[in-house]
């Protein structure tokens, strides 16, 4: 009798051939026999994505029984789909709930996360049907105990009221029962090194793309998780008012109680306060990266370059990368007294090895919008001196000049921008003798050939002073996918 596939190759040469197949190539091999699915298994399991939400009770179930199976997951994407505002509480139950074994899990699990008997109890409640996708979800999420990537649309106009309210609940609980286990013991025993979200992770927190901003509510609840390594945001805005201090849930984070050392917020628009408890959270010596790119218009909160930077004062000496610039759709309007963009120094970041800034936070609004202050020689110096000595790469960022006026006398990229960026090059040796490498993000339909010419022979200066130039093109696409023409842009008359 001849052997089968599984007996005839090595395991090892198995293993590999399954890990380059397809979700559903690995949901056969599990069918297939007992070797294929013993390896396919941890590749099934190893990335869930939850498009729609009618499993969501049995993967849960599965997931609070089956500590093996929770252990394989380490990637988790979940879609807008689950828990709108129409289908908060949908018709999903537990697998089998006629199991007198189910109410017993449920209620185990809910302790396990809640630090008296009310508590656990409430938790129930929410959970008790399998209906509650919110508390599910929250509850799904804190067992997975390797998980390490996860990525999570919260939609728009739906605030997950649940999800916000338990959350906390369960990550505080994770904390105590973590700092239980090391104080009875001075060595960590297997189980408790599995204990749930105990490796490093990283977060995706997004929202539906959309004029209006999505709640950032979600992104701040995630700052409470101890093992947090790196989060992104995008299309984040607060509202105009000022947060409640009692309600905020930024105002509720724990001073310097956040490990995260990546954070990114792109598109997005945080009230000034809740920017200061997100930034008072982290721990100096431990962020290494901080970004954020002002936008999402249609938040109507102020955003003061004075309050960016003061937020920033206790990572001066530690910081290694910063990114301070705006969304295409320029954030400020002609005399902004409200925002106050004024320029920027970075010269106190004695750690900074990589800075991407939009002209804005260097020149301040009027600084790069009126030609008064272009003709300045001082105006052109104002970007190497507001840049640290520790400096190995600078990327400027959106390096054009913003239309408020037909006035073609304004040019900041001429007049202003390359003379301010050869200053820097020629400037290396003393200011900046680490830097190497120099990016430059603009769009080519806005630039006029000359331009691109004294870039040219800019980055050829660069290059002998041992700095390496990269051009980055943006805007070369509409938001169907077209490529823009000059003439669609009003810049070249139309034929």
């Amino acid at each position: 009798m001849s052997l089968s596939i599984d007996r005839k190759l090595p395991e090892e040469l198995l293993d590999h051939v399954i890990s380059l197949t397809s979700r559903e190539t690995l949901l056969k091999l599990c069918l297939t026999s007992k070797t294929l699915n013993r390896l396919a298994t941890p590749y099934l399991y190893a990335t869930i994505s939850l498009r729609e939400t009618d499993h969501l009770p049995a993967l849960a179930y599965l997931i609070f029984t089956s500590p093996t199976h929770a252990a394989l997951i380490k990637s988790f994407n979940v879609s807008e789909t689950w828990a709108k505002i129409e289908e908060q509480f949908t018709e999903w139950s537990w697998p089998r709930p006629e199991d007198p074994a189910l109410q017993s899990v449920l209620r185990e699990k809910c302790a396990e996360y809640t630090s008296n008997e009310d508590e656990a109890d409430g938790m129930y409640q929410k959970i008790e049907s399998g209906a509650n996708e919110d508390a599910v979800l929250a509850l799904l999420l804190a067992s997975l105990p390797k998980l390490r990537r996860l990525n999570i649309n919260f939609g728009i106009c739906n605030g997950h009221a649940d999800f916000v309210a338990l959350w906390p609940r369960i990550v505080n609980g994770i904390r105590s029962s973590n700092n239980a286990a090391v104080a009875s013991s001075t060595s960590l025993t297997t189980e408790t090194a599995r204990t749930a979200l105990s490796v490093p992770i990283d977060i995706m927190s997004t929202g539906s793309e959309s004029k209006y901003p999505n709640d950032p509510v979600h992104f701040a609840m995630f700052m409470h998780l101890p093992n947090l390594r790196s989060i992104y945001g995008w299309r984040l805005g607060d509202a105009e008012t000022v947060p409640d201090p009692e309600s905020n849930p930024f105002a509720q984070l724990s001073p310097r109680s956040c490990p995260v050392e990546y954070i990114e917020l792109r598109a997005s628009k945080l009230h000034e306060d809740n920017f200061s408890y997100l930034l008072g959270t982290t721990i100096p010596g431990k962020l290494k990266s901080f970004s954020y790119e002002v936008g999402c218009t249609w938040a109507w909160c102020t955003v003061e370059h004075s309050k960016i930077m003061t937020s920033l004062v206790s990572h001066h000496s530690t910081l290694e990368t910063l990114g301070l610039s705006h969304e295409y759709y320029y954030p400020y309007e002609p005399d902004d007294m409200i925002n106050k963009p004024y320029p920027c120094s970075f010269t106190a970041f004695t750690a900074l090895k990589r800075l991407k800034v939009a002209p804005v936070y260097v020149w301040g609004h009027r600084g790069f919008t009126e030609k008064a202050s272009l003709v300045n020689a001082e105006t052109k110096e104002m970007l190497w001196n507001a840049l640290p000595k520790s400096l190995e790469e600078l990327w400027i960022s959106r390096a054009l000049h913003q239309e408020f006026r037909d006035d073609a006398s304004v040019r900041f990229v001429p007049d202003c921008l390359l003379p301010a960026l050869d200053l820097v090059v020629q400037n290396k040796s003393q200011a900046f003798p680490k830097l190497e490498h120099l990016r430059i993000e603009l769009p080519p339909m806005v630039w006029q050939d000359e331009w691109f010419d004294t870039l040219a022979s800019l980055c050829r200066i660069a290059a002998a002073n041992g700095i390496q130039t990269t051009v980055i093109l943006f805007d070369m696409l509409d938001r169907w996918s077209k490529t823009r023409s000059r003439a669609a842009m009003g810049l070249e008359p139309r034929r």
